[in-house]
C-alpha cells in the first residue's frame, strides 16, 4: 500500500513540476542526481507516516514475517507426469507420522519440491532430517537440510 501511495505522489509531482526541476543532471559514470522540491519531500514523509499508522491499525496483531532459517528438502523432481503426485504422496506420509512439522509443496517451474519444517538452527533441522530418514529409509538419499525463508512460530 505504501508503495502505491509513494508512486502516486511521485507521478503527480512529475506532472505538476518541470522535469528540469526534478532531474538536474545525469553524469557520465551512470550516477543519476535527483533533486526534489521541498513540497514533494514533505508529501512523501507524510505518506510514509500515514501508511505505517494505517498498517498498524489494520492488524492489531503483528503478522510474523518470513525470516532466514532452515528447512528439510524431502523431495525435488521435474518429471511433469509424476512429480506433483509424488510430492503430495510424500507430504501426506510425513504429515501423518510427524504432525509437529509443517510441510510445504512448492512448484517452481519446472520443479515440484516438498519442504518440511521451519527451523531456526541448522542443528535442529539436522535432528529432524535424521528422524525423517529413520522413519522413511527409502527416501533417505534425497533428504537434506537447506537454507530457506521460514515462517517464525
Amino acid at each position: 500500500m505504501r508503495h502505491i501511495v509513494l508512486s502516486l505522489i511521485l507521478i503527480s509531482a512529475f506532472f505538476f513540476t518541470k522535469a528540469d526541476d526534478i532531474v538536474t543532471s545525469i553524469e557520465r559514470d551512470s550516477i543519476i542526481t535527483v533533486v526534489q522540491p521541498q513540497k514533494l519531500s514533505s508529501r512523501i514523509a507524510r505518506a510514509e507516516t500515514t501508511s505505517v499508522i494505517e498498517e498498524k491499525n489494520e492488524d492489531d496483531v503483528a503478522t510474523p514475517q518470513p525470516a532466514g532459517g532452515y528447512r528439510i528438502l524431502a523431495f525435488s523432481d521435474n518429471n511433469p507426469r509424476t512429480a506433483r503426485t509424488e510430492a503430495k504422496k510424500r507430504e501426506q506420509l510425513i504429515a501423518e507420522q510427524l504432525p509437529q512439522y509443517h510441510t510445504y509443496i512448492i512448484y517452481d517451474s519446472p520443479y515440484w519440491r516438498l519442504k518440511v519444517g521451519d527451523f531456526k538452527t541448522h542443528d535442529a533441522a539436522e535432528q529432524a532430517a535424521t528422524e525423517i530418514k529413520h522413519l522413511f529409509p527409502q527416501y533417505s538419499r534425497e533428504i537434506r537440510v537447506i537454507k530457506d525463508r521460514i515462517n517464525p512460530r
